[in-house]
């Protein structure tokens, strides 16, 4: 899952991640250094990659450093069945969805998020655990309780923030998960511009404390604390399933991905059985709008790098870490929008890897929109 962009952001961990670090080679551009002696712990392929270490080695210091001290309890709902986001494209986790069988075992991450300013999940870090889940009584809510753990400043200020509901809402993060999709609506070319992404089968790999979640029902609390409102409020009514309209293709179901996350239009698509290699891909991709071929930083054709991505940063156009959401690759000499890269960005955009706390403020669809 993409996590927090630069453990920095709290002056807390003595690690951080810089593209092209000093040391690392070309297809490794991200490495991750150690603020007090300034040396490179690690050089990876991506930013996920590198941000993964900077979690494990932080999740490592706090285990060496740990020592006996008092926990706080945590409950939320993290997640409500039957509730459309409301967004473009939409999402939804179908009413019993939630696969509580899956293999992933307890305790899962508990993380917090720093701000809403940051894509997705990023700006968040690990300060606790998610120790049981259960489905409400109601059938739609599903409740988790955990624990928060004195043992640093991290921790005591996400404490702080939910006590003083800055930081008070919840987003899931989504693991294994099975896909329908529901056009509700199309353009007078037969083009869908409204689909709804139905979870009806989904895995919780964790919960994320944020400022902004796609469910506005979904919050946490703290031991001490009065139980919200949204705990037992009226929930809205589960929303019937549309008769789906004609749409502009006889193969319907790239054509929707394709729309879905509002990816361009113009790319031809690949098999369907043509295997995603998302690093491959971007490697690749710097080196054909690259104008010698190297994939160097500096010689990049950013207009042309973007196109095989859904979502750039406009204040970090000129930079590697300012893409996010590959789903494009070249295949006999052109660029292709690969299948599975684009359902991969379905599900990041429906919350697989955190997408349900929002884009980042002012972030910019580099595919043309449905």
């Amino acid at each position: 899952m993409s996590r927090h962009r630069d453990l920095a952001f709290l002056e807390f961990s003595p690690w951080h991640v810089e593209e092209s670090a000093d040391g690392c080679p070309d297809d490794q551009p991200y490495g991750v250094v150690n603020d007090e002696s300034g040396d490179v712990e690690g050089c990876h392929a991506t930013m996920h990659d590198a941000e993964e270490q900077v979690a494990a080695l932080y999740a490592n210091d706090a285990d060496d450093e740990a020592v006996e001290t008092d926990s706080i309890a945590a409950h939320a709902v993290v997640a409500v069945e039957g509730f459309d986001t409301g967004e473009k494209p939409g999402r939804i986790l179908d009413v019993g969805g939630w696969d509580q069988e899956s293999l992933r075992l307890f305790p899962l991450p508990l993380w917090v998020q720093d701000t809403q300013s940051m894509w997705g999940h990023e700006g968040a870090v690990a300060v606790g655990t998610w120790d049981s889940m259960e489905r409400a009584a109601d059938g739609r809510r599903i409740l988790a309780h955990g624990t928060i753990p004195n043992i640093n400043d991290q921790s005591r200020w996400a404490v702080e923030q939910i006590r003083n509901q800055v930081l008070r809402f919840v987003s899931i993060d989504v693991a294994a998960a099975d896909v329908e999709l529901e056009i509700r609506k199309v353009d007078e070319d037969g083009w869908p511009v409204d689909v709804l992404s139905h979870y009806t089968r989904y895995e919780i790999a964790g919960a994320t404390v944020c400022g902004m979640p796609a469910i506005a029902y979904a919050v946490a609390w703290l031991d001490g604390m009065d139980e919200p409102a949204e705990l037992t409020a009226e929930l809205p009514a589960v929303p019937d399933r549309v008769e789906e309209p004609e749409i502009i293709e006889s193969d319907p179901n790239g054509i929707i991905m394709l729309a879905t996350v509002g990816a361009n239009r113009d790319l031809p698509l690949s098999d369907r059985d043509r295997a995603w290699d998302a690093d491959g891909a971007e490697t690749r991709m710097r080196r054909r709008a690259s104008s010698d071929g190297s994939g160097d930083k500096d010689t990049i054709d950013w207009s042309q790098y973007r196109e095989g991505f859904f979502w750039y940063d406009p204040d970090d156009a000129e930079s590697f870490g300012g893409y996010k959401l590959a789903f494009a690759d070249w295949i006999n000499g052109r660029l292709h929008a690969v299948w599975r890269g684009v359902t991969a960005v379905a599900g990041v955009l429906s919350g697989a890897r955190g997408g349900g706390c929002g884009f980042r403020d002012g972030s910019q669809h580099s595919g043309q929109a449905p």
